[in-house]
C-alpha cells in the first residue's frame, strides 16, 4: 500500500552545510563552490534516476544551469547562520511507474515554484539494493529567494521573520496528500495516503518507527540489529506488558461484577444494570469521526486546498498593502489592492463553509444521523420503562432531601455561599464557573474589532475639501519646478544677465509653501471630526475588550481559589465581596436543583445539615449592639444588613460631629460675653 512521508529540512551554514554540495550529492554531479573553492564530486553516486531544475512560469533561463544557480544561491546570503536552501524529501508510490512518479515530483514542483517564484532543483532516487525495494523517494531542493531576470531576489515569503512555519508546512503537506491521491486515482489504484496523525485520523495504534540512514547503514554493514532497533523493540515489549497487566485487571474486575450477588436485596440497581448493559451493546456513531473521514476524500479535500491557496494569496496580498510606503499610499490605489485581499480572503472562508454544508448533507453522514437517533430513542425508552416498573421508596428520599437543601440554600447569603467551604456542590460550582466562563467569552467576541485608521484617513483625505487644498499645493510645486527647469534649460547668455537669487528664493518659496500645505492638510485630516469618531470608538473597544479580559483573569483566579481552598473567595480584611464572585455564586445557586437531583441519599442528607447549619437569621435591628454583634459572628453579613450598617455609622459620625460644633459654638459664645 501506498505510505505518506514528507519531511522538511534547512540547508544552513550554521550546521556546516552548503546548497552547492547538497544539489551535487542528490543530482549526481560536480559542483565547483565559488564562495569556498570547494569542489563537490558526486558523479559516481548511484542510484539517481532523474534530475530536473523547475522554474516558475516566465523565468530567465539562466537559472536552468544547476552549479550556477546554487553558487549564486550562496552568495545570494552573507550571514554566517544564513539559510541557503530549503529540503523536501518526499515518499513516491511504489504502485506506480517510473514516469509516473517523475510527473508525479515535477507536477508538486512546479505548483511550489509558481506559488513561491523561486527555482526549484528535483532528484528522484531509487531505493537502495539493501533496503526497501519500495523506498521510491524525491529529493526537492528549493531556493530561499524568488528568481528574477539577474539573479535572486527578495526573501520568499514563506521564508521571512515572523512567519507561523508549522502552518506553511500543514499547507504543503497537505498539497502534496492531495497531488499523490489523485494521481493514485488517475491511475486506477484504489490505495490513498493521508497526511495527518493516526490520533486526527482516529486510528488506535503506535505509529511506525525512522531507523534513519544511520542505523540502517549499520545493519546492512553488520547483519545485526542496530541499538536504535533494539531500543524500538524494547518500548513496544514494555507497552505490550502493560497493556496485557491492564486488560488482565479488567478481565478481572469484569468478572467479578457479574458474580457479586445483590445482597442488599436491591432488586431495582440489579435490573437497571441488566437494562444498561444491553443498551451499552448498540452504540451510537462517532459522527466526528466520520466528518473528519469524509473532509480527508478528494472531492472536498481539493476544495479545501484550493480555499488554503486563495486564503494564503490574500493574505500576501494584505503584507504587500501592509509594507506599501507612504508615497505609494498618496499616489497609488490602495483601496483596490485591500479590496482585493479582502475578496480573496472572503471567498475562501465562503468555499470552506460551504464544503461543510455539503458534507453535512452527504448521505453517508445523515445515514449515520439517524441511525444514532434511532439508537437513542431505543435507550430512553428501555430506562423509561425501568424506572416506570421499578420506583423504590429510597429516590423520594433523596429528592426530599434535595428540595430541602435547595430551600435551605434560599435563606443563605452570597457572601456565606462564596467564603464557607463544603457548602456548594463541586458540580454546581464548576458548571457556575463554565457558564460565566461562556459568557465573558461571547462577549468578548462580541465587541466589534478595531476601525482602521489609515483608511479613515485616506477616506477624509478623499473628500472635496482636502483635494482642493492637495490640488493647489501640486499646482505650487509644479510652479516651483517650472522655474527651476526653465533656469536649468536657458543659455549661458541668459544666466549672465539673469538673477539667480531671485529666481531661486521664488521657487523655494514656491516648494516650501506646497510642503507646509501638505503637512497642514495631513494635520488637519488627523484632527477631522470623522477620524475623531473613529478614535474615540477604538478607544471604547479596546477599554470594553481591556474589561472583559480582566474579568476572565479573576474568573481563571476564581477556579484556582476553588480548586485549593473548595471556596470561591478567600475575604482579606473588610474587602467587599467581589461583583464576578456573586455572579457565580448565584450561577451556582440556579444549578443546584439539577446537581441535588442525581445525588446519594446521605451525600443530599450532609449537605442539608450544613446548608442549615450557615442559615443567616437577621438579628433584631430594634435592639442595641446589633450590628457588633452581627459583625462578630463567623458568617458574613448580607448585603442589605452592610449597607444599613453603613448608613447607620454614617448618621451617627454624623451627629457627633454636629455635636461638638455646637459644643464649640456655644463655648465661643460664652467666651465672648
Amino acid at each position: 500500500m501506498a505510505i505518506y512521508h514528507l519531511s522538511v529540512k534547512a540547508v544552513s551554514r550554521s550546521s556546516g552545510r552548503s546548497a552547492t554540495a547538497a544539489a551535487a550529492y542528490r543530482a549526481g554531479c560536480e559542483i565547483t563552490d565559488e564562495r569556498t573553492g570547494v569542489i563537490h564530486d558526486y558523479q559516481r553516486k548511484v542510484g539517481v534516476e532523474s534530475a530536473d531544475i523547475v522554474l516558475p512560469d516566465g523565468a530567465s533561463e539562466w537559472a536552468n544551469d544547476r552549479a550556477k544557480l546554487w553558487n549564486v544561491a550562496e552568495l545570494a546570503e552573507k550571514r554566517k547562520d544564513a539559510c541557503v536552501a530549503r529540503e523536501f524529501e518526499v515518499a513516491l508510490p511504489s504502485e506506480l511507474s517510473p514516469s509516473e512518479r517523475r510527473r508525479l515530483a515535477l507536477d508538486f514542483a512546479k505548483d511550489m515554484a509558481n506559488r513561491e517564484g523561486c527555482a526549484v532543483d528535483v532528484a528522484i532516487h531509487a531505493p537502495g539494493k539493501e533496503g526497501d525495494s519500495r523506498n521510491h523517494h524525491a529529493h526537492i531542493l528549493r531556493t530561499t529567494r524568488k528568481v528574477e531576470a539577474e539573479g535572486l531576489g527578495a526573501k520568499l515569503d514563506t521564508e521571512k521573520a515572523g512567519r507561523k512555519r508549522s502552518d506553511d508546512l500543514e499547507a504543503v503537506r497537505t498539497r502534496w496528500a492531495c497531488m499523490t491521491n489523485e494521481r493514485l486515482r488517475e491511475n486506477g489504484i484504489d490505495s490513498r495516503v493521508d497526511h495527518r496523525s493516526l490520533a486526527a485520523q482516529g486510528i488506535d495504534r503506535e505509529p511506525t518507527q525512522h531507523l534513519g540512514p544511520a542505523a540502517s547503514g549499520y545493519e546492512r554493514r553488520t547483519g545485526e540489529p542496530s541499538q536504535k532497533r533494539q531500543d524500538f523493540e524494547r518500548e513496544a515489549a514494555e507497552r505490550l506488558a502493560r497493556a496485557k497487566e491492564l486488560g488482565e485487571l479488567e478481565r478481572q474486575s469484569s468478572q467479578i461484577d457479574r458474580s457479586i450477588l445483590d445482597l442488599s436485596g436491591d432488586l431495582t440497581a440489579a435490573i437497571q444494570e441488566r437494562d444498561q448493559r444491553q443498551t451499552e451493546r448498540v452504540l451510537p456513531i462517532d459522527l466526528k469521526k466520520l466528518q473528519a473521514k469524509l473532509l480527508t476524500e478528494p472531492r472536498y479535500q481539493t476544495r479545501l486546498v484550493a480555499a488554503d491557496q486563495q486564503e494564503a494569496q490574500g493574505w500576501s496580498l494584505r503584507d504587500e498593502y501592509t509594507h506599501m510606503g507612504g508615497l505609494k499610499r498618496l499616489f497609488g490605489n490602495p483601496d483596490a489592492l485591500l479590496k482585493q485581499a479582502d475578496d480573496l480572503i472572503d471567498q475562501a472562508n465562503e468555499a470552506r463553509a460551504k464544503v461543510r454544508c455539503d458534507v453535512e448533507r452527504d448521505p453517508e453522514l445523515l445515514n449515520a444521523r439517524q441511525a444514532n437517533q434511532a439508537i437513542e430513542a431505543q435507550q430512553k425508552g428501555k430506562q423509561s420503562r425501568g424506572a416506570g416498573a421499578h420506583k423504590h421508596p429510597q429516590s423520594d428520599l433523596n429528592r426530599r432531601d434535595g428540595a430541602d437543601y435547595v430551600q435551605a440554600l434560599e435563606n443563605i447569603t452570597r457572601e456565606t455561599l462564596a467564603t464557607v467551604p463544603g457548602l456548594l456542590p463541586s458540580g454546581a460550582a464548576l458548571s457556575a464557573l463554565k457558564t460565566i466562563e461562556k459568557r465573558l467569552n461571547q462577549e468578548f467576541e462580541a465587541v466589534p474589532s478595531s476601525i482602521d485608521l489609515d483608511q479613515v484617513q485616506r477616506k477624509v483625505l478623499a473628500g472635496s475639501r482636502y483635494q482642493a487644498r492637495s490640488t493647489a499645493a501640486d499646482k505650487m510645486e509644479r510652479e516651483g519646478l517650472a522655474i527651476q527647469e526653465k533656469y536649468v534649460q536657458a543659455g549661458s547668455v541668459r544666466r549672465l544677465f539673469t538673477n539667480d537669487n531671485k529666481v531661486f528664493t521664488t521657487s523655494s518659496a514656491l516648494l516650501d509653501a506646497a510642503k507646509r500645505e501638505r503637512d497642514q492638510i495631513c494635520v488637519d485630516a488627523k484632527g477631522d471630526p470623522e477620524m475623531e469618531a473613529a478614535r474615540c470608538s477604538n478607544k471604547a473597544h479596546d477599554e470594553a475588550r481591556w474589561k472583559l479580559q480582566a474579568q476572565q483573569r479573576e474568573l481563571r483566579k476564581i477556579a484556582e481559589t476553588y480548586d485549593t481552598h473548595r471556596t470561591l473567595w478567600q475575604r482579606s480584611g473588610s474587602l467587599p465581596l467581589p461583583a464576578l464572585v456573586g455572579e457565580v455564586a448565584d450561577e451556582a445557586r440556579k444549578v443546584v436543583p439539577a446537581v441535588v437531583a442525581v445525588m446519594e441519599k446521605t451525600e443530599a442528607a450532609r449537605w442539608l445539615e450544613k446548608a442549615k447549619e450557615v442559615a443567616w437569621v437577621d438579628p433584631d435591628l430594634s435592639t442595641s449592639h446589633s450590628y457588633e454583634r452581627a459583625s462578630q459572628s463567623r458568617f458574613v453579613q448580607s448585603e442589605e444588613m452592610r449597607k444599613q450598617a453603613e448608613f447607620e455609622r454614617k448618621r451617627v459620625a454624623e451627629q457627633g460631629k454636629q455635636q461638638a460644633q455646637e459644643r464649640a459654638h456655644r463655648k465661643g459664645r460664652g467666651f465672648s460675653m
